[in-house]
Protein backbone atom coordinates (compact mmCIF):
# COMPACT_ATOMS: atom_id res chain seq x y z
CA UNK A 1 0.00 0.00 0.00
CA UNK A 2 1.46 3.38 -0.94
CA UNK A 3 1.32 6.46 1.31
CA UNK A 4 -1.54 8.11 -0.61
CA UNK A 5 -3.71 5.00 -0.26
CA UNK A 6 -2.91 4.75 3.44
CA UNK A 7 -3.76 8.41 3.96
CA UNK A 8 -7.02 8.07 2.02
CA UNK A 9 -8.03 5.14 4.24
CA UNK A 10 -7.10 7.02 7.42
CA UNK A 11 -9.08 10.06 6.31
CA UNK A 12 -12.15 7.96 5.61
CA UNK A 13 -11.95 6.33 9.04
CA UNK A 14 -11.63 9.75 10.71
CA UNK A 15 -14.57 11.10 8.72
CA UNK A 16 -16.75 8.07 9.50
CA UNK A 17 -15.96 8.14 13.24
CA UNK A 18 -15.77 11.87 14.04
CA UNK A 19 -17.44 13.60 11.11
CA UNK A 20 -20.89 15.00 10.59
CA UNK A 21 -22.80 16.31 7.61
CA UNK A 22 -23.05 19.75 6.01
CA UNK A 23 -25.18 21.40 3.34
CA UNK A 24 -23.49 23.55 0.70
CA UNK A 25 -25.64 26.09 -1.13
CA UNK A 26 -24.32 27.54 -4.41
CA UNK A 27 -24.08 31.32 -4.14
CA UNK A 28 -23.49 34.07 -6.68
CA UNK A 29 -21.72 37.05 -5.15
CA UNK A 30 -22.44 40.44 -6.69
CA UNK A 31 -20.85 43.85 -6.18
CA UNK A 32 -23.37 45.00 -3.58
CA UNK A 33 -25.24 41.80 -2.77
CA UNK A 34 -25.59 38.19 -3.76
CA UNK A 35 -28.04 35.35 -3.84
CA UNK A 36 -28.52 31.68 -4.59
CA UNK A 37 -26.93 30.45 -7.82
CA UNK A 38 -29.73 28.67 -9.70
CA UNK A 39 -27.31 27.10 -12.21
CA UNK A 40 -25.83 24.69 -9.64
CA UNK A 41 -27.56 22.27 -7.27
CA UNK A 42 -27.43 22.35 -3.48
CA UNK A 43 -25.25 19.64 -1.92
CA UNK A 44 -27.20 18.14 0.98
CA UNK A 45 -25.97 15.84 3.79
CA UNK A 46 -22.36 15.83 2.61
CA UNK A 47 -20.13 13.87 5.04
CA UNK A 48 -17.60 16.33 6.44
CA UNK A 49 -15.09 16.83 9.22
CA UNK A 50 -15.38 20.26 10.89
CA UNK A 51 -12.39 21.78 12.67
CA UNK A 52 -11.52 25.10 14.25
CA UNK A 53 -8.07 26.26 13.24
CA UNK A 54 -6.86 29.10 15.46
CA UNK A 55 -4.23 31.18 13.69
CA UNK A 56 -2.24 34.36 14.22
CA UNK A 57 -2.84 36.90 11.46
CA UNK A 58 -0.59 39.88 10.82
CA UNK A 59 -2.32 43.26 10.76
CA UNK A 60 -0.63 45.88 8.61
CA UNK A 61 3.11 46.51 8.49
CA UNK A 62 5.29 44.60 6.14
CA UNK A 63 8.25 42.28 6.10
CA UNK A 64 10.60 45.12 7.03
CA UNK A 65 8.71 45.91 10.27
CA UNK A 66 10.23 44.17 13.28
CA UNK A 67 7.18 44.44 15.55
CA UNK A 68 3.87 43.76 13.85
CA UNK A 69 0.43 43.70 15.37
CA UNK A 70 -1.16 40.26 15.27
CA UNK A 71 -4.69 39.13 15.89
CA UNK A 72 -5.94 35.68 16.79
CA UNK A 73 -8.45 34.35 14.29
CA UNK A 74 -10.76 31.37 14.59
CA UNK A 75 -10.57 29.96 11.10
CA UNK A 76 -13.00 27.06 10.88
CA UNK A 77 -12.41 24.51 8.16
CA UNK A 78 -14.40 21.63 6.71
CA UNK A 79 -12.67 18.65 5.09
CA UNK A 80 -14.64 16.49 2.67
CA UNK A 81 -14.13 13.79 0.06
CA UNK A 82 -14.41 14.76 -3.60
CA UNK A 83 -16.21 11.46 -4.23
CA UNK A 84 -19.10 12.61 -1.98
CA UNK A 85 -19.80 15.73 -4.08
CA UNK A 86 -22.04 16.15 -7.11
CA UNK A 87 -19.93 19.19 -8.09
CA UNK A 88 -17.03 21.09 -6.58
CA UNK A 89 -18.07 24.06 -4.41
CA UNK A 90 -16.78 27.52 -5.25
CA UNK A 91 -15.49 30.42 -3.18
CA UNK A 92 -18.49 32.42 -2.02
CA UNK A 93 -20.82 29.42 -1.67
CA UNK A 94 -22.63 29.11 1.65
CA UNK A 95 -22.24 26.21 4.06
CA UNK A 96 -24.68 25.18 6.79
CA UNK A 97 -23.60 23.07 9.73
CA UNK A 98 -25.64 22.04 12.76
CA UNK A 99 -23.51 21.94 15.91
CA UNK A 100 -23.84 18.38 17.29
CA UNK A 101 -23.61 19.55 20.90
CA UNK A 102 -25.91 22.59 20.95
CA UNK A 103 -28.06 21.97 17.87
CA UNK A 104 -27.35 25.56 16.75
CA UNK A 105 -27.39 26.23 13.01
CA UNK A 106 -24.08 27.74 11.90
CA UNK A 107 -23.82 29.56 8.57
CA UNK A 108 -20.53 30.14 6.77
CA UNK A 109 -19.17 31.55 3.52
CA UNK A 110 -16.49 29.49 1.76
CA UNK A 111 -13.62 31.98 1.68
CA UNK A 112 -10.92 29.72 0.24
CA UNK A 113 -10.59 26.17 -1.09
CA UNK A 114 -7.56 23.96 -0.60
CA UNK A 115 -6.98 20.73 -2.48
CA UNK A 116 -3.50 19.65 -1.41
CA UNK A 117 -4.65 16.13 -0.50
CA UNK A 118 -5.57 13.78 -3.37
CA UNK A 119 -9.31 13.06 -3.35
CA UNK A 120 -10.11 15.62 -0.61
CA UNK A 121 -11.05 19.30 -0.32
CA UNK A 122 -10.46 21.64 2.60
CA UNK A 123 -12.94 24.51 2.75
CA UNK A 124 -11.79 27.56 4.72
CA UNK A 125 -14.83 29.29 6.19
CA UNK A 126 -15.94 32.71 7.40
CA UNK A 127 -19.07 33.03 9.58
CA UNK A 128 -22.03 34.88 8.05
CA UNK A 129 -25.40 36.02 9.38
CA UNK A 130 -28.39 34.52 7.65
Amino acid sequence: MDIDAAFADAGSVLLDRLGGVVTIAPWADGKMSGGPDALRTELVDVPAFFDRNPDLTQIGGGNDVAMRAKAMTDGPTVTLRLADLGHVPREGDRLLRVDPDSGAREHYRISRIGNDMPGWLILYLSPVKM
